[in-house]
């Protein structure tokens, strides 16, 4: 599986905006997301950073950065 950004217009006309090579017919899903005005994402990050930092993780439910790096290392390798 793999994933492609395209845009679709109002008529439902659908293109593609990375170059992709396909050997054989195949099908696809297709998710339509809502816009979000880009001052309107930055103020949603905002808050979610803002909520972040107010509600901690307790110490003991914190990992280190290695074991972080581990973890994201081990997903990242399991996809091979």
């Amino acid at each position: 599986m793999i994933t492609i950004q395209a845009e679709i217009n109002t008529n439902g006309v659908v293109t593609l905006l990375e170059p992709v090579k396909i050997g054989k017919r195949t099908r696809a899903k297709v998710i339509v997301y809502d816009d979000v005005p880009d001052d309107e994402a930055k103020g949603n990050a905002a808050k979610m950073l803002a909520l972040m930092n107010a509600n901690p993780l307790p110490k003991g439910a914190r990992i280190s950065k290695k074991e972080m790096a581990d973890q994201i290392r081990e997903v990242r390798d399991s996809w091979d």
